[in-house]
């Protein structure tokens, strides 16, 4: 829990957002091995930002109210109270019932707990604005709590101290939202780049069973896309894109007394797109034109044989939505099955049981700089 009001500088809220341990050397350059840390910085300005706009409008409504007590004649004695002060009290006691931030102790912070600026001053101690940017876990961040802190330095020095700090509590409030905002977007900024710099892969493998009556047909699957680039949209969307190749090969099948195999596969080319926020990703795949037709050679307990061309399909996967607002993790992130169910009800309504489930990967690796 915060219990400091807010605008002395980060002290409020990035530096009281974990622990203190004295750090005693710079950041390194963030990577992807940094994500972690990238997005609870993100999440948290993104969550600070909102919170400040919220809580000034209700500083706001609170300034008028006493604003307006004090021109009229009302006997309240609410009227007498001094403006400033008795918002600031308030603020301190919304911020103390209010804030919950999405991650109170970012990962690998070991900076101060708090940075100050006096009141009345522009000035803040270097010892603690050099600790804090040491003790961030990686460079981008150090950058962007510094940068969020020289702003409110610069703004008290255009406006001179003395105006800079009889503001009244809302517009103080509104001001901590700008810098947020600005927080908020060169952390994205970062995120982007550091996932630009890693290996972004779909690939996975599906081994599943089609069974009826005096009918088993088992197929196996392997689907691996090239690197994802990204692809240069809009600044609130990270989009990435790649292409793979699909192939699909029958490992049995039987039917009857006969017991069939096949040494040639299907194979199709596909298209991936992933959209992130930085936080969560949507996962799009969109399959190529399929090649038809197996060769297959059957059997019969007798030793007779034959060999024939069949039009199987086979890989069943088609064009659609494989993930939908997925956590973004660095390593596997494993695509839940859930669109297998439209080729399980397909061949489930044709009077046939299929079993099996693919593992279908998301690979975020971090192996360039």
């Amino acid at each position: 829990m915060l219990h400091r009001p807010i605008f002395a500088p980060l002290a409020f809220l990035v530096a009281n957002l974990m622990v203190a341990v004295p750090a005693l050397a710079g950041p390194p350059a963030c990577t992807c091995t940094h994500l972690e840390s990238l997005q609870q910085e993100y999440r948290n300005a993104i969550y600070l930002e909102g919170f400040m706009r919220q809580m000034a409008e209700v500083l706001k409504a609170e300034e008028q109210r006493l604003r307006n007590l004090k021109l009229t004649s009302n006997a309240d004695p609410d009227g007498n109270l001094d403006i400033q002060s008795t918002v600031l009290a308030m603020r301190d006691r919304y911020v103390a019932q209010k804030m919950r931030l999405p991650f109170p102790k970012v990962k690998g912070y070991m900076g101060p707990d708090e940075v100050t600026m006096p009141h009345g001053s522009c000035q803040q101690p270097e010892t603690q604005l050099k600790a804090m940017v040491a003790g961030a876990p990686c460079d981008a961040i150090a950058d962007a709590t510094a940068a969020h802190e020289l702003m409110h330095r610069d703004l008290c020095r255009a406006m001179g101290a003395h105006a800079y700090w009889s503001r009244l509590p809302s517009v103080m409030t509104l001001e901590e939202a700008e810098r947020y905002r600005a927080q908020a977007a060169n952390l994205k900024s970062e995120i982007g780049r550091v996932l630009e710099r890693s290996e972004l892969r779909l690939h996975g493998e599906w081994h599943y069973t089609i069974t009826g009556p005096d009918v088993e047909i088992s197929y196996s699957n392997i689907f691996e896309s090239d690197n994802l680039s990204r692809l240069l949209q809009g600044s609130e969307i990270l989009s990435f894109f790649g292409q793979g190749k699909h192939t699909a090969a029958l490992e049995r099948m039987k039917a009857a007394d006969m017991t069939c195999t096949s040494d040639s596969v299907i194979s199709n080319d596909f298209r991936v797109t992933v959209q992130t926020d930085g936080l969560s990703f949507d996962l799009d795949y969109e399959a190529g034109e399929q090649k038809f037709g197996m060769t297959v050679q059957c059997k019969s307990p007798y030793g007779e044989g034959f060999g024939m061309s069949l039009p199987i399909e086979g890989a069943g996967i088609g064009s659609g939505r494989l993930a939908s607002s997925q956590p973004l993790v660095v390593g596997d992130n494993v695509v839940a099955n859930d669109w297998v169910d439209g080729v399980r009800a397909i061949i489930e309504g044709g009077g046939m049981r299929l079993t099996g489930d693919p593992r279908t990967v998301l690979s975020l690796t971090c192996n360039r700089s």
